[in-house]
């Protein structure tokens, strides 16, 4: 690989491009208070995807 990813195998990048669908499916369907739904949701996401991260490299 010539290429420098956060994810090290496919079902990574799957994870990743699923992550970013329900975001985007989630953004769509609610506007009322969807701002700060939004924000909580991507930190939680992020910070299990991150801890996920860490966990993979440190093996």
């Amino acid at each position: 690989m010539s290429y420098i990813a956060p994810f090290d195998d496919l079902s990574e990048m799957r994870f990743h491009t699923a992550l970013i669908r329900s975001i985007l499916k989630r953004r769509n369907c609610a506007r009322k208070n969807s701002a700060l739904q939004l924000l909580r949701f991507v930190m939680k996401e992020a910070m299990l995807w991150f801890l996920r991260f860490v966990m993979n490299t440190a093996k």
